[in-house]
């Protein structure tokens, strides 16, 4: 069983390195962590090794658009994204990640990283987007579509180089050239669909035949279970597609037997973090 871990040579250390946060900076990060994992898949990221990055999106500054429904993260691959902005919500969510960057060197990772890019846009809003990669699943992952990754990118792509540059840049969006398709490929969506993600948002003939089924497709989700489950734009017919949502079933449902009965959920989720 993939989650049943134990982790007492970090639990000393990372039990001490909590009581040094101030509470308030504490519950941000403890925030901070359960919307990754609740909202943002980041559960998938942390204790499997199939999707090798998860990503949430804020408004670091922008206008203000009056609704009473807030969409709090952004997933460029969900059915039709759009992004709602509410002041007290963005502030809370930046705070969230400005505490976790002020306290993360006491919680070293081996493994995982995290990216940071500030993406402008034309009306002068300013978002941030956070991913949260493995480096494991990702190095396989590049691997495995390293043709992909060669056509976009140049015949130079390495594995290995691309990994090195987001360990010393910490960031993603630059290095893949802003490619919707290899965002996709990243967070764990498969080739198909997120090739067809960026080519249905590329062409003109938005319902040629050949991607009228491209749809909103959900990985399922336990009883009462609070986490949401991997949702994405692909094919539902596709055997790939059909796979993935098969493996993340899978997951989240062992993930949430796990989680459900944790009485320190930031421990839980901070012990993986720093796991070799």
């Amino acid at each position: 069983m993939v989650l049943g871990f134990s982790q007492h040579l970090f639990a000393i250390s990372i039990e001490d390195n909590l009581k040094i946060i101030p509470f308030n900076e504490k519950w941000y990060i403890r925030k901070f962590f359960i919307d990754l994992i609740d909202n943002n898949q980041a559960a998938h990221v942390l204790f499997f090794d199939k999707k090798p990055a998860c990503l949430i999106s804020f408004t670091k500054k922008g206008p203000v658009i009056p609704s009473k429904t807030y969409f709090l993260t952004w997933d460029p691959f969900r059915d039709k994204p759009h992004i709602v902005w509410n002041p007290f919500f963005e502030k809370e969510h930046l705070q969230k990640w400005i505490s976790w960057k002020k306290y993360e060197h006491l919680f070293p990772s081996s493994n995982f990283v995290f990216c940071e890019d500030e993406i402008g846009y034309d009306d002068g809003r300013i978002s941030i987007q956070v991913c949260l990669i493995n480096k494991k699943s990702l190095r396989n992952c590049l691997h495995e579509y390293e043709a992909i990754f060669k056509e976009f990118l140049g015949e130079d792509f390495s594995p290995e180089n691309f990994i090195s540059a987001i360990e010393a840049r910490k960031k993603l969006v630059p290095l893949i050239k802003d490619n919707d398709a290899l965002l996709g490929i990243i967070l764990g969506y498969g080739s198909k669909a997120s090739l067809a993600f960026r080519e249905k948002t590329k062409s003109s003939n938005r319902e040629s035949n050949r991607l009228n089924k491209y749809q909103g497709v959900n990985a399922l989700q336990p009883s009462k279970c609070k986490i949401c489950p991997v949702t994405f734009m692909g094919d539902p017919d596709s055997e790939e597609v059909n796979n993935l949502l098969e493996q993340y079933t899978r997951e989240l449902n062992e993930i949430w037997m796990s989680y459900k009965g944790s009485t320190n959920s930031l421990k839980l989720i901070l012990e993986k973090l720093c796991a070799e």
